[in-house]
């Protein structure tokens, strides 16, 4: 005999996926055999300190963590710039700040360290996506609602999975480099000292690598004197 029962409505969250079926579903790959990039993920979300919002139910005294779809934009785009820029720090201000100028200073230093090469660190560069992602990361639009081209044919955390960053792997090369390149290599690295010695050797034509030369003797400079400063003071 059929009997009338109540069911407890299930709280609709269709519109939300697991992060590790979220970026499978944007990068095609398996999160659970990349560590750096989960390492990463786990930075952009975390709960005081994250920047991408997540939600945290917890069922049998574990979290279970989903996305909402409205946040996929913003988590690709992170995904995509903590694959050149490295720090989180970095990351988290070109995706929350409305900060022109430093969204131009940093899409200036991509075009140095992309624009005429066919790989970075063994990794091919997609010459279309590259161009289409120093445009609108040098623009005004919201990198929350526009999804940034990935210019790497393989995301770099991908192929550096030993732990070693973009810039540090980009620095192992620095033998093979332009005076200009490890100029702008060294800087990004917050290595202001060698950013400086290298920039001595450095002759361009190129507008924007002279603009980061002079800012890069300005810095030295102002921290050379500070540091000679605070030496008087001993």
């Amino acid at each position: 005999m059929w009997k009338e029962c109540w069911i407890m409505p299930v709280p609709n969250n269709e519109n939300r996926m697991s992060i590790p079926e979220v970026i499978s579903l944007l990068f095609g790959i398996k999160l659970s055999r990349h560590k750096k990039i989960k390492d990463c993920l786990d930075n952009f979300t975390r709960e005081k300190s994250g920047f991408i919002p997540v939600h945290r139910d917890t069922v049998v005294h574990k979290d279970n963590i989903t996305i909402s779809h409205d946040q996929h934009t913003t988590l690709f785009n992170a995904v995509v710039l903590q694959g050149l820029f490295s720090e989180t720090r970095t990351v988290r201000r070109l995706l929350t700040e409305n900060n022109h100028d430093f969204r131009k200073q940093m899409a200036e230093l991509a075009e140095i360290i992309l624009i005429g090469r066919n790989t970075l660190l063994g990794i091919s560069l997609l010459p279309t996506e590259t161009l289409e992602f120093i445009e609108v990361l040098g623009s005004d639009v919201d990198l929350t609602q526009v999804r940034l081209k990935n210019p790497f044919e393989t995301l770099p955390q991908i192929v550096l999975e030993s732990g070693m960053n973009t810039i540090q792997a980009f620095l192992a090369q620095t033998a093979a480099l332009s005076a200009s390149d490890s100029m702008m290599a060294h800087y990004l690295a917050g290595d202001i000292e060698m950013a400086w010695k290298a920039a001595q050797q450095v002759s361009s034509g190129n507008e924007t690598v002279n603009k980061y030369k002079s800012l890069i003797k300005k810095e030295y400079e102002e921290a050379s004197e500070f540091d000679e400063l605070l030496a008087s003071l001993e």
